[in-house]
């Protein structure tokens, strides 16, 4: 015990020579960079080991004070305000410590590297084994900048694969949720691929917002998809929007430039787009200076599976009335309007000419009355411009044998020129009507002629005019 004491003594002696401290068994000589040099291969170094009221009670700690607090099995350093876990120890849950330092996009307070280049690596992995909960939670409160997220996550590979954010479920629960008061539930971004891909049995992606976007789609570029949806089974959907609300929106497609596309779908073989309302709006398209909808080479079918024309629509068709009367336009080679099929009144419908010609074939509908205000042509002869129905009951005298007599009738709107066709209702005998004619302006002549041996009167008969102008 002298010799090991003689021998502490001398090397603490001698490296005193050197303002520096020295404890080894071998007498060699302290570190140029150390005050205090400890060294052994078969001892180890303990600092003060004290519990947590004791490390606490320290009066006037310094920075750097280091202790091992035996309460919390952990090795402690002053880092001048409180006492903190040395690095190298096992956090003790709960964790919290707050730091304020801009580090950018590539930066961060916590930062986990994997650079496992071969198979599936993780880099940060959170279990929860309770009923509820979150395995991880990011909240971000600040509300003044614009680039502010909770979580951002990005994918620097250089090809298609990968994902900036993944989540799955093994359940019927759901991968990735996003929820928003006023702003967007998921955002996803990309320059030349998917913003958001998302798998699942049920639904691939759920997106709920109170007054905002559930899922915000954005193309920047000339040809993406803001949003895309894929269904490979029978009978799944790509894409599906639901709304509870009586003025919600389940899919709302906005498009702001000149050719855009709010929403698109397509199918080879089956249905692009498919639009079911129970009591509601199976599909609603609007534009304010464009085409609320365009097809392209496809042909529309209403009430059909399998459309042969642009448009084919299956039973009736109504169309109401807007603030002008319902109707339908023709447009010529030029895509101008020609002709007008529709109702010119609520009583009236008929055909209507833009080069001048105007209202033509009416037909009223409290009547039932055809009126062909600019004529009528049948079998490219002469043109009918119109045609006079009157009836009249008359009793013509006694008509002597083998003679005739002229009779005259007043007959309405008849003009001179008119042709004149008449017929009795009734048994006129052996009597024949001859030549009818417009003999003055609103009368019309007819000759009665006997041809027989005897006298005839007739009785009163109804004579029926028709006149064709």
């Amino acid at each position: 015990m002298k010799n090991i004491f003689l021998a502490f003594i001398t090397t603490i002696t001698l490296s005193a020579t050197y303002a520096q401290v020295g404890i080894n068994a071998d007498n060699s000589v302290p570190h140029s960079s150390s005050m205090l040099d400890v060294k052994s291969t078969t001892k180890a170094f303990y600092p003060p080991r004290m519990t947590t009221a004791q490390k606490n009670a320290i009066a006037s700690v310094q920075v750097g004070a280091t202790v091992f607090d035996i309460t919390l099995n952990q090795l402690s350093y002053y880092n001048g305000s409180a006492w903190v876990a040395a690095a190298g120890g096992g956090l003790t849950l709960p964790y919290s410590q707050t730091q304020s330092q801009f580090t950018g996009y590539d930066g961060g307070l916590f930062k986990v590297t994997n650079s496992n280049p071969n198979g599936d690596a993780v880099a940060l992995n959170g279990t929860i084994t309770g009923t509820d909960g979150f395995a991880i939670r990011a909240m971000a409160t600040n509300t003044t900048g614009f680039n502010t997220g909770a979580i951002y996550a990005t994918n620097s590979s250089t090809n298609s694969n990968g994902y900036g954010i993944s989540g799955s479920h093994a359940g019927g629960g759901t991968g990735v949720t996003g929820s928003s008061i006023s702003g967007i539930g998921v955002s996803g971004n990309s320059t030349t691929s998917i913003g958001i891909s998302a798998n699942g049995q049920t639904m691939g992606v759920q997106a709920t917002s109170i007054s905002g976007a559930g899922v915000s789609g954005q193309v920047l570029g000339a040809n993406g998809f803001g949003v895309i949806g894929i269904a490979n089974g029978a009978f799944s959907t790509g894409a599906r929007g639901e709304s509870s609300d009586s003025d919600g929106k389940g899919v709302y497609g906005y498009a702001t430039g000149t050719r855009g596309i709010g929403v698109r779908g397509f199918s080879a073989l089956k249905t692009g787009v498919q639009a079911e309302s129970n009591n509601g709006i199976g599909l609603y398209a609007s534009s304010v200076n464009n085409y609320a909808i365009i097809t392209g080479n496809g042909n529309v079918g209403i009430g059909v599976s399998d459309p042969t024309t642009i448009l084919d629509v299956k039973s009736r068709i109504r169309i109401r009335h807007g603030a002008e009367t319902s109707g339908v336009y023709f447009d010529g080679t030029g895509n101008t309007y020609k002709s007008f099929i529709g109702m010119e009144t609520d009583n009236l419908f008929g055909i209507y000419g833009f080069n001048g010609a105007g209202w033509s074939v009416k037909m009223d509908n409290t009547t039932g009355e055809l009126l062909a205000s600019k004529g009528l042509s049948i079998g490219g002869g002469s043109k009918i411009g119109k045609i006079i129905r009157y009836s009249i009951n008359w009793n013509i005298s006694n008509v002597s044998a083998n003679s005739f007599i002229e009779a005259t009738f007043e007959v309405p709107d008849a003009q001179t020129g008119d042709q004149v066709m008449v017929n009795a209702v009734g048994n006129l005998a052996p009597m024949v009507i001859g030549n009818c004619y417009v003999v003055l302006p609103g009368y019309v002549s007819i000759f009665f002629v006997n041809n027989s041996n005897v006298d005839v009167d007739p009785p009163m008969l109804t004579y029926n005019f028709t006149l064709i102008r």
